[in-house]
């Protein structure tokens, strides 16, 4: 009979290390494990927290979705159009379980009932909903606010913004925020009409 310690050695070996990771953590920036740091990790990493526990079990049951991401993308879209809506959150929230539920339930009818294979049926499903997204319906862009800006310095904060990133691109010559006779208006991404 083996022992434990034999028996899950590359688990605790990967154990051990994180817990020397987390430890040297600890040293370098202790500010990390403060409860504020914690929470706001737990709530920024949430949805792909969600999607890795439902991958964990389609890897435990010996399959595979690839589809995940375009589903995600789905559900992501729903979840946009029905709070356009007005409708409130519980039900966006079950609007989106549903629409999640229902993609599942396609690709698991297709590889348990029909016996087809994990990896085929959900690169087709990747790929369908993917062009779906890029083909759907085209909607105008959502106006950006910008902050009125009075002088360079202004200009030179709002430009160094990671979100103008792409200040050099020839899409987009130039990044200055509107000028100060205007309070703000919308900005279009490049490219966007």
């Amino acid at each position: 009979m083996t022992s434990p310690i034999s028996r899950y050695r590359r688990e605790l070996g990967v154990a051990g290390a994180l817990v020397v990771l987390l430890a040297l953590l600890a040293v370098m920036a202790p500010a990390f494990f403060r409860a504020a740091n914690l929470r706001d990790l737990l709530v920024a990493n949430a949805p792909v927290l969600v999607a890795a526990v439902g991958m964990t079990l389609v890897i435990l049951a010996r399959q595979i979705d690839i589809s995940i991401g375009s589903q995600f993308a789905i559900c992501g879209v729903a979840a946009g159009l029905l709070a356009k809506t007005g409708l409130p959150m519980p039900l966006v929230t079950a609007g989106v379980v549903a629409t999640g539920a229902v993609l599942g339930a396609i690709n698991g009818a297709l590889v348990a009932g029909l016996g087809l294979p994990a990896i085929v049926v959900t690169l087709a499903t990747m790929v369908v909903l993917r062009e779906g997204l890029r083909a759907g319906p085209s909607m105008p862009p959502a106006p950006i606010r910008r902050p009125r800006a009075s002088s360079a310095s202004t200009r030179a904060a709002w430009c160094s913004r990671p979100s103008c990133s792409w200040a050099g691109s020839p899409a987009w010559p130039r990044c200055s925020p509107p000028s100060s006779s205007s309070t703000s208006r919308p900005a279009r991404a490049p490219g966007s009409r």
